[in-house]
């Protein structure tokens, strides 16, 4: 029911209604949405809505791609050596530090509440992966900002082709 309604709140915003006809561009408007909503179920409200998470969840994708076409592009035997001086690889970690810096705050309070035994914990992706960390103590698994933006990578610009194609 609550994605129900969250859904429905981020159409209104995004596609208010008007009395005028007003042309759009579907995917754009589509995947703003599709992020919303997702982020909403992934992170939680704290983050879903802000043009931080927003841009890293959409642009990620992208910037993956464009990084694996570059690094295949190279002969396979340079790629030790210079992978790391290609800008499509250094602009995805810049994406994924940027990401870090607002996540990590709220990934800390709520680490945080889990230590004081608050039961209040938001019922989102988020505190389940934090609340599983113990389970899974290798170093993929506790980056959860690097597990949060391959959610992002996998649900978003999917979605968003389906609902578009639809």
């Amino acid at each position: 029911m609550w994605i129900a309604k969250e859904t429905a709140d981020v159409i209104a915003l995004e596609m208010p209604p008007t009395k005028d006809w007003q042309e759009i561009t579907i995917h754009h408007k589509l995947l703003r949405i599709v992020a919303m909503v997702s982020g909403f179920v992934f992170i939680g409200p704290e983050l879903s809505r802000t043009e931080q998470y927003l841009d890293a969840a959409i642009n990620y994708t992208m910037d993956v791609m464009s990084a694996q076409r570059a690094v295949q592009k190279m002969r396979p035997w340079l790629r030790p050596f210079l992978t790391g001086r290609l800008p499509e690889l250094k602009k995805l970690y810049r994406r994924i530090a940027e990401a870090d810096a607002f996540m990590q705050p709220v990934i800390g309070l709520r680490k945080d509440t889990n230590r004081e035994g608050k039961k209040e914990n938001p019922d989102d992706m988020l505190q389940w992966l934090i609340d599983a960390l113990p389970k899974y103590p290798d170093a993929n698994s506790q980056n959860l900002t690097r597990v949060q933006l391959g959610l992002s990578f996998a649900a978003i610009h999917t979605t968003t082709l389906a609902a578009t194609n639809a």
